[in-house]
């Protein structure tokens, strides 16, 4: 008799014939493309440009109807692409000066941020999405949440520290004021998620948690750290806010904050204006800064970054061996610190006094380095179908890693692909050890 297990497993094999199949065409059509260099053609680049966003947009319309969060993550992602329109439709510059800022770098480049969010958005296809807040147990136990919430003001108080963006000195940018962290201050979320998990019911252990929160987000705000408090926020509203959220409320909420964010990266790379503009003229700096031939942006940057690292393999700046070597010292920072690796251990800065690099860089740049056009294709395509299987996952571990997986998104996904494995697994085993502290609790009690 036929059985419900084997028609399952032959739809998932018919599945995935299908996706490779969708992948190999186009890895055909992108390998002709970047051959025949069709992509200097600037009305082909715009064509193709209009075609993935107009796609990205109905897929965000459409996984948005299964989940909230995910509305906030993909666009969040999609602003990094949203960004190139500036440059690609209004010649408008959105990056500082570098070494491969002429259009045969920067149209190769942008034509893989396409072929990299239409596999992305394509394979990102949500049929159910339940609230994580439901699948997740939680455990209440006082003294492992007071110990963790202890641990997350110590690093908070301790870690980093240096002189405060619009407080010491005016006219001092981020990236000038002189700032002592460490990785710590980021595992600090992940710590906040264990706790969270281990929190008792009752107004007094809300208020601590909340009093921790405030605290960390105020001064990480105040010495220029706006990602470590995009990622907190990213985490509570999976856990609280989501399930609880309606849609109108979100939107306004995002509009809102979206509007004070720009007003805060502006005046962060420039404190000064807050000094000497006007209550309006500050109001307005984010519809100021969308006027002009220049414009230059997180997402610029990002891009930029990006291209720098395609650029390099390109053009052989980056031999084979040092791409091979620069995977192997990536692996091996899960475990070792940066100083005793070599310097390609961190390619966005590797050669940087030769090729100006301000920092960072979206995933697809290192996997570029790493593994060449066809991790453009199969990267997206793997995040895709892992964030389709979050959906419905029922393993705790699972979920607690899909969690980190979204929370960290902002910094893997347009900085460092090192926090998917070394931070998040920091944040597993902080998991871990606490259920086993608190599974020997309870027997020993009882």
């Amino acid at each position: 008799m036929f059985q419900i297990g084997s028609l399952n497993n032959l739809i998932l094999k018919k599945s995935f014939l299908k996706d490779v199949l969708i992948l190999f065409t186009v890895l055909i059509f992108t390998s002709c493309c970047l051959f025949f260099e069709v992509y200097l053609n600037a009305f082909f680049l715009k064509y193709t440009y209009l075609f993935v966003l107009f796609f990205c947009l109905i897929q965000l319309v459409r996984n948005s109807l299964k989940s909230k969060v995910l509305f906030i993550l993909l666009s969040y992602m999609l602003l990094y692409f949203i960004k190139l329109k500036s440059y690609l439709f209004s010649d408008v510059i959105i990056f500082n000066p570098n070494s491969f800022d002429d259009i045969r770098f920067t149209y190769r480049t942008i034509f893989l941020y396409e072929l990299f969010f239409f596999i992305l958005f394509f394979f990102i296809r949500i049929e159910h999405f339940r609230f994580f807040s439901e699948r997740l147990k939680l455990y209440p136990n006082r003294h492992i949440f007071l110990a963790l919430i202890a641990l997350s003001l110590l690093i908070t108080f301790f870690v980093k520290n240096g002189s405060y963006l619009f407080l010491s000195n005016s006219d001092i940018a981020y990236g000038e004021n002189k700032i002592k962290t460490s990785g710590l201050i980021e595992y600090t979320i992940f710590i906040f998620f264990v706790a969270f998990i281990f929190k008792p019911k009752g107004y007094l252990f809300n208020i601590i948690f909340y009093f921790a929160i405030v605290y960390y987000s105020l001064k990480n705000l105040l010495l220029g750290g706006r990602i470590e408090v995009l990622q907190l926020g990213i985490l509570l509203f999976i856990l609280v806010f989501e399930i609880k959220s309606k849609w109108k409320v979100l939107l306004t909420f995002l509009i809102f904050g979206y509007y004070i964010m720009s007003i805060y990266e502006n005046v962060r790379l420039n404190p000064i204006k807050l000094a000497t503009s006007s209550f309006t003229e500050t109001l307005l700096i984010p519809f100021e800064a969308n006027k002009g031939e220049s414009f230059i942006s997180n997402e610029g940057e990002v891009f930029s970054s990006t291209n720098r690292l395609v650029s390099m393999s390109d053009k052989s700046i980056l031999s084979i061996e040092t791409r091979a070597f620069s995977f192997l010292a990536f692996l091996a920072s899960v475990i070792l610190p940066y100083n005793i690796l070599p310097n390609y251990a961190v390619l966005d800065t590797y050669l940087q006094n030769t090729y100006i690099s301000y920092g960072g860089g979206m995933i697809l740049g290192y996997m570029y380095v790493w593994f060449g056009i066809i991790s453009i294709i199969f990267v997206p395509y793997f995040i895709g179908v892992f964030v389709k299987y979050l959906g419905e996952a029922s393993s705790q571990y699972t979920l607690f890693y899909g969690v980190l997986f979204l929370t960290t998104m902002p910094r893997w996904f347009a900085y460092n692909p090192i926090v998917l494995i070394k931070a998040n697994l920091f944040g597993f085993l902080l998991y871990v050890i606490c259920i086993a502290i608190h599974i020997k609790m309870y027997k020993k009690k009882h």
